[in-house]
């Protein structure tokens, strides 16, 4: 089953998605990172960078330098968030397979970076976060039997982190990122 499936299929029904995903043999997380998490990072990227150039043409000021800045921004804060949950994973959590937890924190960053992406969008209609974030941790939840299929409770000192770290992290790079952006 294609990634994009399988990701539309863990929005709509997340204990099927997480069952399918967990079927699937083979997949890696490099697969699974060029075929869905980077074409995301890229979409939303790309929507920054427009959202950004109409904010400016409305301010009749040409801001072509400020809108790649901030569209470099949108991808390397979801790029980083991934590679830090990851090795934060790798290093505290070592009782996991490693490579079922890289591909679970792909779907997870992914379908954070899919809320930001209509977030951005749909700024108007989308204006409280919370419902997206929960259902975020609700994927965390219920992804760990993939991570640990055997296990009768889920660890909460496993999911909870990390599903916070891939909600906070982004936010957390952004501001790093755009106040050091203001200071050059």
């Amino acid at each position: 089953m294609y990634p994009i499936k399988k990701l539309l299929k863990l929005i709509v029904s997340p204990q099927s998605g997480w069952n399918t995903i967990s079927e699937e043999e083979g997949v890696t997380a490099e697969k699974l990172s060029s075929s869905i998490l980077y074409p995301v990072l890229g979409l939303f990227a790309i929507i920054v960078f427009f959202m950004e150039i109409e904010f400016t043409l409305q301010r009749s000021d040409s801001g072509i330098e400020k809108a790649i800045q901030y569209a470099v921004v949108a991808f390397v804060q979801f790029f980083l968030t991934y590679y830090i949950v990851s090795y934060v994973a790798k290093k505290i959590f070592k009782q996991y397979n490693t490579k079922k937890c890289n591909i679970y924190f792909v779907y997870l960053v992914t379908l954070t970076t899919l809320f930001y992406l209509i977030m951005t969008l749909f700024a108007e209609y989308v204006g409280y976060v919370a419902p997206l974030s929960l259902f975020v941790m609700y994927q965390a939840w219920i992804g760990y039997k993939y991570i640990n299929p055997g296990a009768e409770k889920i660890d909460t000192k496993f999911v909870l982190p990390m599903s916070v770290m891939i909600l906070m992290l982004p936010l957390v790079i952004s501001l790093i990122l755009r106040t050091l952006l203001t200071l050059i």
